[in-house]
């Protein structure tokens, strides 16, 4: 396939919902499968600042709702995280 042809079949199946029945397919498919060590070495290398810095500019004011705010908080819940690292509320 061309990279045209592929750019417009991304293009056609970008925001497609997927049914809950091809979601269970999909990792009943992924399961017992494991990452080559080439995939595991990328994924656990260290994220320069500047990608550091583009994944935050991508998540600022991202809202998100009261049920996941709710979570986060839970989760948080006990744990002590240093003076430097919490904001002043």
């Amino acid at each position: 396939m061309s990279d045209e042809v592929k750019q417009k079949i991304s293009i056609a199946q970008t925001g497609r919902k997927i049914s809950e029945e091809t979601k269970k397919k999909i990792s009943q498919g992924k399961l017992g499968k494991r990452c080559s060590a080439e995939t595991r070495k990328r994924m656990s290398k260290k994220k320069s600042e500047v990608t550091k810095e583009k994944i935050r500019l991508a998540l600022t004011g991202r809202k998100l709702s009261e049920e996941h705010r709710t979570n986060i908080g839970l989760g948080r819940l006990g744990k002590k995280y240093p003076k430097e690292t919490t904001r002043a509320r």
